[in-house]
């Protein structure tokens, strides 16, 4: 038997792809030629034009009915099926299971009529958490941290007990007080809530740390900030480390550590006072600064002492920190001040004089207004006007 070549074969499928072709061809002739002669007797035949355009109308008809028909039935079945998985979840709570094995209990919705908690927001989960926030919740609050501890101090005080014991865990944890405040000067991190995340969750630890971060010399926002917040808590734990940054102008900016122990008010005074006689040169003037900004009363017996300071600039700032105390128990040793030999001395003293107004200094200011420094002239002079004035 010979061999069939390719060739062959393959002229065999032309020959027959032709011929089914052509089969086609002349079937979708015919097809065409009985349409046509159909409805060439319809021209004539009335009967046979109506019955041609109504059933090919009532065909269309009767399928559209159908498909409208089958839609109607599949939504019954869907709306059936909502109802019964709702009421099923709405009857009872769903068991859920944390990674250590505990059970706990999700509420699936706010209310009888509230939304199912896969379009619950983060916030309305972590509201409705009785016991344990779900691990999607603490996920998600560690993936956005530190931001995240926007939204956990805002809901703190509206969440249940042990909620909140577990989210001051997850802040630790996650150092989130730390981490907001390195962040504090941009978009989105504000001093104000640090200040309210502090009150709830304190960490004493973090004083010296946020202290470096917040008043470092080389970032004016985020010592705009950090003075804010520090000034807002207030804490009376700060005042060491603040005294220790008063003393490194080198890494600290003096002025906004001022303006903190300002803000604690009568707390710093009393400390300062209490650390002037351990203190001395440069630092003691700083704190004598700085207690001069401080509207608060404070035991003026280490400052009345500082008049007596082998530093003139010591002795200048204790003078005006008495004068902005008006300190009652400093006219006399301010008197005595008024004669110092150094007149950045007699000026500061002349000038605490007019602040406290005590009419026994105005011999010394009427003798202070013939000095030969221009700036102890004027402070006394207007020092007896203020005395005069308010007599």
């Amino acid at each position: 038997m010979a061999a069939i070549s390719f060739a062959q074969i393959w002229d065999q499928i032309i020959r027959a792809y032709n011929n089914a072709g052509w089969f086609l061809i002349g079937l979708w002739r015919q097809a065409m030629d009985w349409l046509t002669a159909y409805g060439q007797q319809m021209l004539h035949d009335p009967l046979k034009l109506a019955l041609g355009v109504a059933v090919p109308l009532a065909v269309l008809t009767a399928i559209v009915l159908l498909i409208l028909k089958l839609r109607k039935r599949r939504r019954k079945r869907q709306m059936a099926g909502e109802r019964k998985f709702h009421r099923h979840r709405k009857s009872e709570e769903q068991p859920r299971f944390d990674d250590e094995g505990n059970r706990i209990f999700v509420p699936v919705s706010m209310s009888a009529e509230g939304p199912d908690t896969l379009f619950m927001s983060l916030e309305e989960k972590m509201l409705a958490a009785d016991t344990v926030l779900r691990r999607e919740v603490v996920d998600k609050l560690m993936q956005d941290a530190p931001r995240s501890l926007n939204t956990i101090t805002e809901l703190y005080p509206r969440l249940k007990a042990p909620v909140q014991a577990q989210l001051k865990v997850l802040v630790q944890q996650m150092n989130m007080l730390e981490g907001y405040a390195a962040h504090l000067g941009e978009e989105q991190y504000s001093p104000q809530l640090l200040a309210d995340a502090w009150y709830h969750f304190p960490n004493e630890e973090l004083l010296p740390v946020f202290i470096s971060l917040l008043l470092d010399k080389n970032d004016a926002p985020q010592q705009m900030a950090g003075v804010k917040f520090l000034s807002e808590i207030k804490e009376p734990r700060t005042l060491p480390h603040l005294m220790a940054a008063l003393a490194r102008p080198d890494i600290y900016v003096p002025s906004r550590v001022a303006e903190v122990l300002a803000a604690m008010g009568a707390t710093a005074a009393k400390m300062i006072a209490y650390l002037l006689p351990q203190t001395a040169g440069g630092h003691k003037k700083k704190m004598l600064e700085v207690l001069a900004q401080i509207d608060a009363v404070y035991p003026p017996q280490n400052v009345l002492a500082s008049l007596r300071d082998d530093d003139r600039q010591v002795r200048a700032a204790a003078a005006e920190a008495l004068g902005a105390g008006c300190v009652p128990e400093a006219v006399l040793p301010l008197i005595d001040a008024a004669a110092d030999g150094e007149w950045q001395v007699r000026a500061a003293a002349a000038q605490a004089l007019g602040q406290i107004g005590d009419a026994r200094a105005l011999p010394v200011l009427e003798h202070l207004c013939g000095d030969a420094a221009f700036c102890v002239k004027e402070n006394a002079r207007r020092a007896i006007e203020s005395i005069e004035k308010n007599a």
